[in-house]
């Protein structure tokens, strides 16, 4: 996985591509370490340059799967022997929110253990409205109140 990580970072840059880290790399960075099978990004292009970088991604051995996604503006950290672009806790959390499924809740419990107490509720709101706006998603919202439960019970114990 660190030969890929580092290829894929190489790849990017030198194409320079704008990129953030997301799933389950950064869900083991943010919250505990758990084994992941890919390398989820999100990369910052303009539509008309989407192709070119698909074939230049397959050309040096990389799938590429594109998303209908909004684009997800991150506030980035760096993290890992790499240093790669690494999504924040919050932005992690409301892309998790988004699917919700058994494994976004259990890594978004995992950040809560390590970060609940430092975590910006405000930009997390504004965040998931947007993106519920922007996908026509109501559950996002709603998704994250449950996350503000549990960040007042991890508070409260």
């Amino acid at each position: 996985m660190d030969e890929m990580i580092v290829a894929l970072d190489k790849a990017l840059r030198s194409q320079k591509i704008t990129y953030v880290v997301i799933g389950g790399i950064a869900a083991s960075l943010h919250g505990r370490p758990r084994m992941t099978m890919d390398s989820d990004i999100v990369v910052v292009l303009e539509e008309i340059k989407v192709p070119e970088f698909i074939r230049t991604m397959k050309q040096q051995g990389f799938s590429v799967t594109v998303s209908s996604e909004p684009k997800m503006i991150a506030r980035l950290q760096r993290g890992g022997p790499v240093k790669l672009p690494i999504v924040s806790p919050e932005d992690l959390i409301v892309y998790k929110i988004a699917r919700f499924d058994a494994i976004d809740q259990l890594d978004i419990q995992m950040i809560l253990a390590r970060h609940s107490s430092k975590l910006d509720s405000r930009y997390m709101k504004s965040a998931a409205t947007v993106l519920s706006e922007e996908t026509d998603k109501k559950e996002i919202v709603e998704n994250l109140l449950t996350v503000f439960r549990w960040m007042k019970k991890k508070t409260l114990s």
